[in-house]
């Protein structure tokens, strides 16, 4: 990011948390041909360098409730507050406590630390001390609608330093305030530890987390031009499946008053007994005895042993995260099917090749097939009570083109993402709730682009934001149609004219290409196909089966 074309005095110097630079490593990662990579957004593990357009030009200082802030202006005219503290820093295992109030002027021109995780760029700077905010707004002196996106990650990994999160342009576009945000993650915010002797609500911090900076909004945004009445909370992949969990949240409940979830839809959450045998590993992996060894071992150290287990796992993804236990009592789709939620309007899309992610994280994926896949998770598809034969041949006739790659990657597509959004449609329909649903389908139509419309570009589309080699094409056009339609969904709770709520009787999606369109139950054979599976956060079982408690 270019400096400021005329820098002013800088204030006097602020007391930063202490922070650890690491040397940028590359993070192993646990394969079943490669999927293990793809669940909760790790194609966002690594963040290539990107050039944003935004640059910034001057310096802008505003008093917030807790202490004036010096942001930065951009060439768009948005202003940018970064590293905005929402929580003090953490007790470990304990929730945190509001932030000490400061009279000096705070310097908000860069992100905060990022919350303890495997280092590799851009996420080299970290601290315990991490929960901090970014804030991105057209106009202080304004009231518009507020967007709090939450970042991808497979729940250990992520934060605001990622460039492709730059809120500037979506906050020009949607004409919205839009702020980014750090949360505990891995084993630091979502250790179960009350059977090692931790109090019995020390359990997902991460989700605490996010819900003391969803009323950190509420109390301070009006500040920064934003509506307090007014909240979208978004968020992809492990974000999304975040969301998800919000909505059935009750210590976040009344936070906000849209959500939108990109490819995450709550299938994927921990029960108790499982939690307890990661923590328990945990520690061994770590060489300590007791919990209070555990609060004690350096950052570091705990970071190396939760490295140890996420790549010995079969799915990595699936040792942390939210856990069914005290607050989050029940699964979010249960809890959907009987009414909870169901007055917050759903955004909830995918885009059309997800899967194909792993073409780019792990290039073993390149020769899976169906034939492979149906040996690698025979569970999975004995399930659909049909033999493998007619499974193939359901793929076979939706995608005549495709080889036999591009139709195994659709099956895990369908079973990891498409699936579970449209049964969490259905569910909130059936309870009285609006949901849209959207299928991302733009990607470069050259034979020298085979990741298609792969996990995570419509997030790229949506910050406006470039993917170097992957989506730093996405026209003007199409992402200006995105922005259209979220801008109205915050405004308003439905995204527009032309696109009605998901049904049974109507399976209405909204298709985002050069010429976005509404449709009417698309790959209709292949939703059918999965139709004996409920994708409520039980099915498919894709991390070591956990008994309920």
């Amino acid at each position: 990011m270019c400096r400021p074309a005329r820098p002013a005095a800088r204030p006097s110097p602020v007391r930063r948390p202490r922070q650890v630079h690491h040397p940028p490593v590359r993070l192993p990662r646990a394969m079943l041909f490669g999927l293990g990579l793809l669940v909760c957004g790790c194609a966002f593990a690594r963040a290539p360098a990107m050039t944003d357009p935004t640059t910034p030009v001057g310096q802008i200082t505003l008093r917030s409730a807790d202490g004036p802030l010096l942001g930065l202006r951009m060439a768009n005219g948005v202003s940018a507050f970064r590293g905005v503290p929402y929580r003090a820093r953490p007790a470990r295992f304990e929730r945190a406590g509001p932030p000490e109030p400061w009279t000096h002027t705070r310097d908000a021109r860069a992100p905060g630390p990022a919350c303890p995780q495997a280092p590799q760029p851009p996420f080299t700077v970290q601290s315990e001390d991490c929960l901090s905010l970014d804030v991105w707004t057209p106009d202080p002196a304004g009231r518009r609608p507020v967007i709090v996106f939450l970042h991808a990650g497979g729940w250990t990994h992520g934060g605001t330093r990622d460039p492709r999160l730059n809120g500037a342009r979506l906050a020009r576009q949607a004409d919205a305030v839009v702020i980014t945000l750090n949360h505990r993650l891995g084993a630091l915010g979502w250790s179960r530890i009350d059977h090692r002797g931790g109090a019995a609500d020390a359990v997902n911090l991460g989700l605490l987390d996010l819900t003391d900076a969803l009323f950190w909004v509420r109390r301070h945004v009006a500040a920064f031009g934003g509506d307090p009445g007014n909240v979208t909370i978004a968020g992809a992949s492990s974000g999304a499946e975040a969301v998800i969990a919000l909505m059935t949240f009750p210590p976040a409940r009344g936070a906000f008053q849209q959500a939108l979830a990109m490819s995450g839809a709550g299938a994927r959450l921990r029960f108790p007994n499982h939690a307890a045998r990661v923590t328990d590993a945990l520690m061994a992996a770590a060489g300590v005895g007791d919990l209070d060894a555990l609060r004690r071992l350096p950052v570091e150290r705990l970071i190396a042993a939760q490295q140890t287990l996420t790549e010995g796992a079969l799915l990595g993804d699936g040792l942390f995260g939210p856990v069914v236990i005290d607050r989050l009592n029940r699964l979010p789709h249960s809890a959907m099917a009987e009414g909870r939620g169901k007055a917050v309007p759903l955004l909830l899309g995918t885009t059309r090749h997800e899967a194909r992610a792993l073409l780019i994280e792990v290039p073993l994926s390149s020769w899976l097939t169906p034939s492979r896949l149906f040996e690698a998770l025979p569970g999975l598809f004995s399930a659909l009570g049909r033999p493998t034969e007619a499974i193939a041949e359901v793929y076979d006739r939706a995608l005549p083109d495709a080889s036999a790659n591009e139709q195994a990657l659709a099956m895990v597509t369908d079973a990891l993402f498409r699936m579970p959004a449209i049964r969490l449609a259905e569910t909130r329909a059936e309870a009285g709730g609006r949901t849209f649903v959207y299928r991302f389908d733009w990607h470069p139509r050259s034979q020298d682009e085979p990741v298609g419309a792969m996990h995570g570009v419509d997030v790229v589309a949506l910050f406006g934001s470039r993917w170097p080699g992957i989506a730093d094409r996405v026209p003007v056009g199409v992402s200006g149609a995105l922005w259209h339609a979220v801008g109205r969904f915050v405004r308003g709770g439905a995204p527009g004219e032309g696109w009605p709520a998901y049904t049974r009787a109507r399976r209405a999606v909204r298709l985002f290409d050069r010429a976005p369109r509404t449709v009417l139950d698309p790959e209709k054979a292949r939703r059918r196909l999965w139709t004996a599976l409920p994708f409520d956060g039980t099915a498919p079982v894709m991390i070591p089966a956990a008994p309920r408690s």
